[in-house]
């Protein structure tokens, strides 16, 4: 398992890389084939891994919602209004 300071390490040493893709993506990708792709690539990689035994990712990471997204967990979670905490 890789750990999180050698992940920000090499996020940190492909960064310009990183931009150019998501960019890309953001102009070029269908975002609901990609939304498939990519839940069909994390269930395969956590398909094996209890996320409950660790956490990191979930208190180590920064995760950057937009409007339509927090409305959407609300909706999931049955709440009407959702409140994001900011550090």
């Amino acid at each position: 398992m890789v750990s999180q300071s050698e992940v920000k390490a090499m996020a940190a040493k492909r960064m310009d890389e990183n931009m150019r893709f998501r960019a890309f993506l953001k102009n070029h990708a269908d975002c609901d084939e990609l939304d498939a792709q990519f839940a069909v690539l994390h269930n395969e990689l956590f398909s094996h891994h209890d996320c409950c035994a660790c956490h990191n990712c979930c208190e180590c990471y920064d995760v950057i919602l937009e409007q339509d997204d927090v409305k959407a967990i609300a909706n999931f979670l049955g709440q009407s209004d959702f409140v994001a905490c900011e550090n």
